[in-house]
């Protein structure tokens, strides 16, 4: 069954294996990086994108960048380009998950023994 929907949420994107070259790179955002956004038609600075979020200047750079043949595909959690899109000629699939990881808090730890209390994490 072939689905022609780009992605699944922010948190997952779905692309046409075949349409991607290899090998990918995730790597962190650098001035001057653009992207085709999908559902346009041209490219726009991954800055303005973040900018137009409101991301923090702070996070942009622990955001990872997914990158096939020197384009950027995906701005995991944020954004996906027009590049593989699934059609109904699509094979094959690549799908690619963001895992958001959390630093545990300060000053909270559930207790040694394993049972809850009102301070558990």
């Amino acid at each position: 069954r072939h689905r022609t929907v780009p992605f699944q949420g922010e948190d997952r994107a779905v692309f046409d294996l075949d349409a991607l070259s290899f090998p990918l790179l995730i790597r962190n955002f650098k001035p001057g990086d653009r992207i085709t956004p999908y559902g346009m038609q041209g490219s726009k600075k991954i800055k303005k994108i973040f900018i137009d979020r409101k991301i923090a200047a702070v996070r942009r750079m622990k955001i990872p960048l997914l990158e096939s043949e020197g384009n950027i595909i995906w701005i995991a959690g944020v954004r996906r380009s027009n590049a593989a899109l699934l059609t109904q000629n699509t094979r094959r699939t690549l799908e690619v998950r963001l895992e958001r990881l959390t630093e545990p808090k300060i000053g909270r730890q559930a207790p040694a023994n394993g049972s809850e209390s009102e301070n558990h994490v």
